[in-house]
């Protein structure tokens, strides 16, 4: 395989101990890191795969501790195992940081708010700084040169964020990480890991919490410093698309041991493993069919005191061999190569990529449903189907308009960004700007853009959280009266609120970690005038069931709960006071990619039984088609592309759509393509351009695009368009 491991793992195990009993989070785990090469580690959320992470750098937090096996670094002295390292050694600081970097999930809580990007980043410099010049001198006068000069401290802090594609380098060192956008701390972040000049990278899912477009240029700012610095790369996540799109190679978790790994082509063309079959089913796709249920992975993670005896999967998996599977636990089995897998099975059924997804060697999909198509091919299948292109779906005639149970025209919100001398901002930005749209009873619509575009901003107008500027907001309350919700007084807001009700995109910040189930759910239940606990204690107890949660959950609190189960509660809250509306915002983005196909089915159940009218927010195309009849894609604060969804995403008419279905990651790792948009100011720009707001951006700009604010029109029935050639374009489709 070429150049000798960087980094080898071998039988790696780690363990938590409490007074219930012991959590083995890493059971025996082995790969390999080579230089120049990227390997991928997915699986679920509680798989142990950010364990395994913190194992490597010996910075697991108590009461977990490793109890055995090896971790191999090569270093230019030799090879040395961490894992035999004593806590406190000063090989371990010299590698955490100097030789092994480190990006973390969540930027904005790994970085000090009080501190600025600048004094975090020059700190860094100056510790891998005075470590390598420790090595080499003497102690005396390690300590004079310990005091380096500030600025060349502070030069190689700009060099370290220009280098990963931040823009204006010298004044962003004296920014707070709360003025950046997450992207930009996502990049700062980087910067921050290669301080000490790494040879191993290890990104703990780096763009789990941003949006697709800041997603790509992450992914391609990966790529471009692994090919620059030949560094060995171990990339954790859940998004397949993610790992198809960068790794080398894969390795696949549950329960804290690997089920499978191989070459990432092998992975995606002929997973052998059950698990990793599920995972790839469960992916959304733009060319699934609209509004079709996902298939998703039976049950959850067990909890780690409820280990199943045998294989860990068996009690999910549908292949299960009664009586083998329940009692035994597979061995590492090697099955061509380096593609091993941990099945009882001598031949599971081999999987296959269509133009909607994958699917089973058998000729139908593992789905309760059962409708996407698949093709049946040979298990020794070599390589992954062409995917066809799919034919653009034919216009559909316009039926009869039903009246909108909410209408929105000319909504207008503004924030004054900071202050000058005497009181006066510095300048306006226009969150939301002239944006109109009708929202159909039974129906879902689809706020789509990227982080600033304004879709949040809109949303949160149409709950009355924040007050428009101007605009009108007209809800057809269930008494039959019209109301506009943007002028209306705010005591009569308490009337309105049990019909419009919020599903928030954090199931870890949104619940409050002090009160149980029952009080969560049961309190708008409360504020409503449902005076009697045991009207209550019903109440979330049916609604605990719509969700598909036990009654019994609801005496415990939200620390109990995945992400997936906190997620529910959150639905169920939203529920509780018998809403019209609900609004959607991200609500699967935090979520594993079997967990959001258990969330999205959950919501069309609940859509179809209760009859509710959704507004669902989001940056992900893939996830939107599986869910929404229309799409509203925002940028700027502005509507640049309305229509059905099926004719917004088969032939979008907008750049700035196109350049939306580009950014989704593609699990097939034969489409890997670089993500080309230029890195100018985005949605949040200010102050605004006298012309399109896109044209920076727009590989299609003319002159008149640069000088001339495109109007929003009508280009067939049903599509709107904020394009000035709207109808010459022709854009490419993924």
């Amino acid at each position: 395989m070429g150049a000798e491991p960087l980094l080898s793992v071998r039988d790696l195990k780690t363990y938590f101990f409490a007074d219930e009993g012991t959590t083995r989070a890493v059971d025996g785990v082995s790969f390999d890191v080579r230089p120049g090469r990227t390997l991928g580690i997915v699986g679920e959320t509680g798989c142990g795969k950010s364990v395994t992470a913190r194992s490597i750098l010996r910075i697991v937090d108590r009461p977990g501790r490793i109890v055995g096996g090896q971790i191999l670094l090569r270093r230019d002295d030799g090879v040395v195992d961490l894992a035999a390292l004593p806590a406190k050694s000063a090989t371990l600081r010299e590698v955490r940081g100097g030789e092994i970097g480190l990006v973390f999930q969540e930027p904005m809580t790994s970085f000090s708010p009080v501190h600025t990007v600048g004094d975090q980043l020059m700190e860094a410099v100056r510790l891998h700084a005075a470590k390598k010049t420790a090595k080499k001198t003497d102690r005396k006068t390690a300590r004079k040169t310990d005091k380096r000069d500030n600025a060349a401290v502070r030069a190689r802090a700009v060099e370290l964020l220009d280098m990963v594609g931040v823009p204006r380098p010298e004044e962003r060192l004296a920014a707070y990480p709360w003025q950046l956008s997450g992207g930009l701390l996502q990049r700062a972040m980087i910067a921050m890991a290669l301080a000490g000049d790494p040879r191993l990278l290890i990104a703990d899912e780096p763009t789990t919490a941003l949006d697709v477009i800041t997603q790509a240029q992450i992914l391609d700012l990966i790529r471009d410093l692994q090919e620059h610095n030949d560094l060995g790369i171990i990339l954790i996540t859940h998004d397949l698309g993610v790992v198809a799109q960068m790794a080398d190679d894969v390795a696949v978790m549950y329960l804290g041991r690997v089920a499978e790994q191989g070459r990432a082509e092998t992975i995606f063309s002929a997973p052998r493993h059950p698990y990793t079959q599920a995972l790839l089913e469960s992916i959304p796709s733009v060319h699934h069919e609209a509004r079709m249920k996902l298939p998703t992975i039976t049950g959850g993670i067990p909890h780690p005191f409820d280990r199943p005896a045998g294989c860990a999967f068996h009690t999910r998996c549908r292949h299960t061999v009664p009586g083998v599977c329940n009692e035994k636990e597979p061995d590492r089995r090697v099955l061509a190569g380096d593609h091993e897998s941990r099945c009882h099975l001598e031949q599971p059924p081999v999987f296959t990529l269509t133009p909607t997804g994958y699917g089973t060697g058998n000729g139908e999909r593992l789905a309760d449903n059962g409708s996407a198509r698949v093709t049946v091919v040979e298990p020794t299948a070599p390589a992954l189907l062409e995917v066809a292109e799919p034919a653009p779906e034919p216009a559909a005639e316009p039926a009869p308009e039903p009246e909108p149970l909410l209408r929105v025209r000319h909504l207008v919100k503004h924030y004054a960004l900071g202050e000058r001398r005497f009181g006066r901002p510095r300048g306006t930005l226009r969150a939301v700007d002239d944006v109109g749209f009708d929202l159909r009873e039974g129906e879902t619509l689809a706020l789509v853009g990227e982080s600033g575009s304004g879709k949040t901003t809109a949303s949160r107008c149409i709950l009355r959280a924040v007050t428009p500027e101007s605009g009108d907001i007209f809800f057809r309350a269930r008494s039959g009266d019209v109301v506009n919700l943007a002028t209306v007084r705010r005591k009569d807001l308490r009337a309105l609120r049990p019909e419009i009700q919020m599903v928030f995109q954090d199931p870890y910040s949104s619940l409050n970690p002090r009160m149980t189930v029952l009080d969560i759910i049961g309190e708008p239940l409360l504020v409503n005038g449902v005076r009697s606990r045991q009207q209550r204690v019903d109440r979330v107890e049916e609604l605990l069931g719509l969700v598909g949660l036990r009654p019994e959950y609801m005496r415990r609190f939200p620390h109990a709960f995945s992400g997936g189960q906190r997620q529910r509660i959150g639905i169920a809250r939203a529920l509780a006071s018998g809403p019209r509306v609900v609004v959607a915002d991200e609500p699967v983005s935090a979520l594993d990619v079997s967990v959001q196909a258990q969330t999205l089915n959950l919501l069309m159940d609940l859509q179809e039984r209760l009859g509710l009218t959704y507004l669902f927010v989001s940056h992900d195309l893939s996830v939107v088609r599986h869910i929404a009849e229309r799409i509203c894609v925002m940028y700027a604060g502005q509507l640049v592309e309305s229509g059905p969804a099926a004719s917004v995403l088969a032939a979008p008419r907008h750049p700035y759509t196109a350049t939306l279905l580009a950014a989704v990651p593609k699990p097939d790792p034969r489409a890997r393509a670089r993500f080309d948009i230029p890195r100018a100011k985005g949605p949040e720009q200010t102050p605004r351009p006298p012309g399109c707001q896109f044209e920076r951006r727009c590989p299609h700009a003319t002159t008149r695009c640069a000088a001339e604010a495109p109007a929003l029109r009508l280009i067939s029935p049903g599509r709107e368009v904020r394009c000035h050639h709207a109808e010459d374009l022709v854009l490419p489709v993924p």
